[in-house]
């Protein structure tokens, strides 16, 4: 186990320190390790104060304040996967994880994940970070640490907080996260019946057509809607069919959801539905 972290912790160093070198002087305020719906490890991404619009300048090259804390949006990224020295920490990871649990080779959730795999991802980090601190003088309330993947908000606010001490930037990252994780309780209260999931599976074939067209999608997803069985599915997933169908305006830049946001909506029906069926702590 503790080859595993030291093998992560230096390939974190690794990717951090261009990254460091090429935009300290830019105000670095966050460095997220960033994963994958399947729990892989895909780069490693910094934000700066720099980055963030102000008036005077072209909004369209900047992050709002409002966007500072979405980390698919931060500018600076490490290396491509395939160069990536955390790139050859997925194979070890995947191993560690089938040889103490038994798992399939096949990429999984993290909801079945073991939880010692993000418990190493952690500790890896921590020290990793704690490392780049005292290698850099870096002040710990300046740089926020953390950990990022699609449709898991409460994976990110429980690294935020175990990663970092509590100062200002904490504060202002779990006060816009805090809501996206009270959504997520709220779909947890139910399950997916067969019928949720059959409609579930048609939405996001519907948006695996190439090329990606919008107005076909909206029509499809209209066409969705005079299903006998679509009443009697859940409410959550009839407003997002509806809400797609009514997207139909002609106009791409008017459109309500575009196809990776249709995914990821889809996707969070899953992890709410896997999180129902676990039993309460």
């Amino acid at each position: 186990m503790q080859q595993h972290l030291n093998l992560l912790k230096k390939a974190l160093i690794e990717e951090f320190q261009p990254l460091y070198q090429r935009h300290h002087q830019d105000g670095i305020y966050g460095c997220a390790l960033v994963f994958n719906e399947y729990m892989q490890i895909s780069h490693l991404a910094l934000s700066t104060q720099r980055s963030i619009y102000a008036e005077h300048e072209d909004h369209r090259q900047y992050l709002t304040v409002q966007e500072r804390w979405n980390i698919g949006k931060w500018r600076y990224l490490s290396r491509p996967a395939q160069r990536s020295a955390l790139s050859c920490f997925r194979p070890v990871l995947t191993n560690l994880c089938e040889s103490q649990q038994s798992l399939s080779s096949l990429p999984l959730p993290l909801a079945s994940q073991p939880e010692n795999h993000l418990q190493l991802l952690l500790d890896a980090f921590k020290q990793a970070q704690e490392a780049l601190i005292e290698t850099y003088a870096l002040h710990a309330e300046n740089i926020l640490f953390l950990i990022s993947r699609p449709s898991q908000p409460a994976l990110e606010i429980h690294a935020a907080a175990y990663l970092n001490p509590p100062h200002a930037a904490l504060r202002s990252f779990l006060a816009e996260h805090e809501p996206k994780l009270q959504a997520v309780r709220h779909l947890h209260r139910f399950k997916l019946s067969q019928s949720d999931k059959d409609l579930l599976i048609d939405l996001a074939q519907l948006t695996e057509a190439e090329p990606y067209d919008e107005l076909h999608v909206a029509h499809a997803a209209y066409l969705l809607t005079l299903e006998p069985h679509f009443i009697d599915s859940n409410a959550y997933i009839q407003k997002l069919v509806q809400t797609i169908a009514a997207m139909a305006t002609g106009s791409k830049e008017s459109c309500a959801m575009q196809k990776d946001e249709i995914l990821e909506r889809i996707n969070q029906f899953y992890h709410a539905s896997n999180f129902a069926s676990q039993p309460a702590s």
